[in-house]
């Protein structure tokens, strides 16, 4: 049956099968928390799943709102709580040392 309220596209009429783009960020060091460089001093890159861990992995680390370089809907808000740079820090870990 047909959702009335909905209009265009609706999941039975889209294809699953169709390819996405390869989700690509630039390797991030997370032992030493700095980007990744190969032998010549470029940035490495990453693509699939290691590109989704580096994109969480810095969502934690930014607290929200204190730079301008990001948008308002991105990174956490841990500092209101005075829980400080330590907890996102070891929240980020602790989510690194499960993947």
């Amino acid at each position: 049956m047909s959702n009335p309220f909905m209009k265009g596209n609706t999941p039975s009429s889209i294809d699953v099968n169709k390819n996405l783009p390869l989700c690509k960020e630039l390797a991030w060091d997370f032992q030493r928390d700095t980007y990744q460089y190969d032998r010549n001093g470029n940035h490495k890159y990453v693509t699939g799943n290691d590109a989704i861990k580096v994109w969480v992995w810095k969502t934690l680390r930014v607290e929200r709102y204190r730079y301008r370089a990001y948008y308002d809907d991105y990174g956490i808000e841990f500092e209101q709580f005075d829980l400080g740079k330590s907890l996102m820090i070891r929240l980020a870990n602790m989510i690194y040392l499960n993947m």
